[in-house]
């Protein structure tokens, strides 16, 4: 009878196993698809933070975040992830996501951290950083280099028109730079480029009127073959109809850095991380200068009132600019007006 007992025993320890391993895979169960999980957070959770980080809106991070880890734990982190890792071998935005799921970034940011190179950061010095950052990658330093090399393309273009038409053809001077505090280095750069944006302010009409010029031969025969040929089919004319809001940019990426140099005496943390941008931005927009004097530039101050001047000296030549690069934009109904008569 013993036996038996033990027998029954244990058949109902096994019974209640099962039941309980049952139970647990039952409550333990996604609530939905590890893919459409997945598929919900790339296209509508991440598209909505990554915006949200760029424009400051940390209250929306937040929430979005916390829309994520509901989504993952509705259908199990790990099968979320696994889902995600394969689909990032051929989507780079997968692959994104990726990175946050494995680095916690979600849960991070549903506590009011965010990442900027491998750190958390609260919302306000992570704005400063990213600020920073945007600045030195973003659009404003590429426009000023744009604008530079508009400028000696211009320049090189009409000493082809001076030496096609004989004629002087002489921009107005050069206006004085403001950078009032900048270092004399810095300074002096301002100058050069103001020195280089005079043709943007070069009257319209001085320009037609040595297209017209007869062609007094020699030298002046290939220079106007020169300007014929290639000006049409160069991006000038297009680079002086948009200068405006290429320097517009300028204005934007200065503004943005004093912001975060406001953020950033706030947050001492942050400088660190800033220091690495904030040197590669001032290197970038005075490469031609010795070390000591790019140094000048690797603050965030200095950076956004050089942005600032740079803006200044272009600011009077724009209306001008823009008329210079209609009238030497070719069309259907003048195909040649751009061009040297003879």
């Amino acid at each position: 009878m013993a036996a038996e007992h033990r027998i029954i025993g244990g058949g109902l320890l096994i019974v209640g196993v099962l039941v309980v391993v049952a139970l647990l895979l039952l409550f333990n169960r996604p609530g939905m698809a590890p893919e459409e999980a997945a598929d919900e957070i790339l296209k509508k959770v991440q598209p909505k933070f990554q915006a949200a980080e760029q424009a400051g809106e940390y209250l929306v991070m937040r929430n979005e975040a916390k829309r994520a880890l509901e989504l993952l734990d509705a259908a199990g982190p790990n099968l979320v992830l696994k889902v995600v890792q394969t689909l990032a071998t051929g989507d780079p935005k997968a692959a994104v996501v990726q990175r946050l799921l494995e680095a916690g970034a979600y849960a991070k940011a549903a506590d009011d951290l965010f990442a900027f190179d491998d750190r958390w950061y609260a919302p306000a010095p992570h704005r400063a950083l990213t600020l920073v950052k945007q600045a030195a990658e973003g659009s404003a330093l590429r426009n000023l280099r744009t604008i530079r090399e508009t400028a000696r393309d211009l320049a090189k273009a009409l000493d082809d028109a001076r030496k096609g038409s004989g004629q002087a053809i002489e921009p107005p001077s050069a206006s004085a730079p403001s950078g009032r505090g900048l270092p004399g280095p810095i300074l002096e750069l301002l100058a050069a480029d103001a020195e280089l944006y005079r043709s943007f302010a070069l009257p319209v009409r001085a320009l037609k009127a040595a297209l017209g010029a007869a062609d007094p031969g020699g030298e002046a025969t290939s220079a106007r073959g020169r300007w014929n040929r290639d000006l049409a089919a160069s991006g000038l004319p297009r680079g002086l109809r948009e200068l405006d809001v290429l320097v517009r940019s300028l204005r934007d990426g200065s503004n943005a850095l004093v912001q975060a140099k406001k953020a950033l005496g706030e947050h001492p943390e942050a400088r660190a991380a800033a220091a690495l941008y904030l040197k590669r931005a001032g290197d970038s927009v005075a490469s031609g200068l010795a070390a000591d004097a790019r140094a000048a530039l690797h603050d965030a101050d200095a950076l956004a009132r050089f942005l600032a001047a740079e803006a200044d000296l272009l600011q009077p030549t724009l209306v001008n600019a823009k008329e210079f690069g209609e009238f030497l934009t070719p069309d259907a109904a003048e195909p040649d007006r751009a061009k040297f008569a003879g």
